[in-house]
């Protein structure tokens, strides 16, 4: 059997944990249905296999020579944050298209997507995708009409993911950059005076900027995710986090969350988990402490209905590799 020539397209090598998981698990897969096969990636800039996101010319090269190109985990189709990195996306689509390559969404999210235009420019192009594996309900719901038979499935961090239940007793917090309720700063500036003793976990260069931001210093702890997804160190109970693999890492760690939710993603994540859910653009402080204390208060149910979710996802993603062409 010869070497199969794989690209990989998400939104890689940029300084988010998240997405480089997404990257681990995507190779993960490939590999497992393609041994030894050779991948190459999308990333922020050209070194290794990584090839730079503006690198146009040697992008182009890549996608007409590759057999199989992969749009790998993440949000790729969709203008909530930027109606340019839609476009692009959408050109890389295009690209694949008209590659002849095998074109594989795998854990992709879509939407939302805003605007008749951007709508009916990616309804034209899912048709010529040959398999069309979506993380969430919201997804699979906006291709249903357009595509035949797409598969619903999880967020790729799940696939062959144990289970480790690893409860301390601290809480944890997740931040990211952006625009946020007052609401969400007063609540974690009390909880910084108080004894809660939080531990920031900090999923990019720019998270934990946020307490320097706030004066609130680093005394207390930060987490660098890079380096303590895997850790077996019982020492969070419950986590208040805002981005998507925050609450992900959470469920795996069998440690329930209230999602602080800029995105529709995190809503749908949390919600299908059963956990509690804050608007980060509305909530006030009385209701981010509240959270809290609603949640203390019936730990063991947050907690089962977290543990189901991650044993059915478990069962989803199980034979993913098994669905590639």
């Amino acid at each position: 059997m010869s070497q199969k020539r794989v690209f990989l397209i998400g939104y890689f090598s940029s300084g988010n944990v998240g997405d480089d998981r997404l990257l681990g698990q995507s190779k993960q897969i490939v590999w497992t249905r393609y041994p030894g096969a050779e991948i190459r990636y999308l990333a922020a800039r050209t070194a290794g296999q990584g090839v730079g996101r503006w690198s146009i010319l040697k992008l182009m090269f890549t996608i007409f020579r590759s057999e199989h190109v992969v749009f790998s985990g993440g949000s790729l189709f969709q203008n909530q944050t930027s109606h340019r990195s839609f476009y692009y996306y959408c050109t890389l689509l295009c690209m694949a298209i008209f590659s002849g390559a095998t074109v594989t969404f795998l854990g992709q999210g879509i939407g939302p997507i805003q605007g008749w235009l951007a709508n009916t420019v990616l309804n034209m192009l899912l048709p010529f995708v040959h398999l069309l594996h979506l993380r969430d309900v919201d997804s699979y719901e906006r291709v249903l009409g357009h595509v035949e038979m797409p598969v619903l499935g999880r967020d790729l961090v799940f696939y062959r993911a144990s289970l480790q239940q690893k409860l301390g007793c601290r809480l944890g917090i997740n931040l990211r950059p952006g625009v946020f309720s007052k609401g969400v700063e007063l609540g974690v500036r009390a909880l910084y005076s108080s004894e809660e003793r939080p531990i920031f976990l900090s999923f990019s260069d720019q998270d934990d900027v946020i307490l320097d931001d706030w004066g609130l210093g680093r005394a207390e702890g930060v987490w660098d995710m890079a380096q303590a997804w895997d850790s077996d160190e019982p020492r969070i109970g419950l986590l208040v986090g805002m981005r998507l693999h925050a609450c992900i890492w959470a469920a795996l760690k069998g440690v329930p969350f209230i999602a602080l939710s800029y995105d529709p993603k995190v809503t749908a994540s949390a919600r299908s988990a059963g956990q509690y859910v804050l608007d980060a653009y509305t909530v006030t402080q009385d209701q981010f402490l509240e959270a809290l204390l609603c949640v203390r208060a019936d730990y063991s149910r947050y907690q089962q209905s977290l543990l189901a979710m991650v044993q059915d996802a478990q069962v989803d993603m199980r034979d993913l590799e098994r669905l590639l062409v």
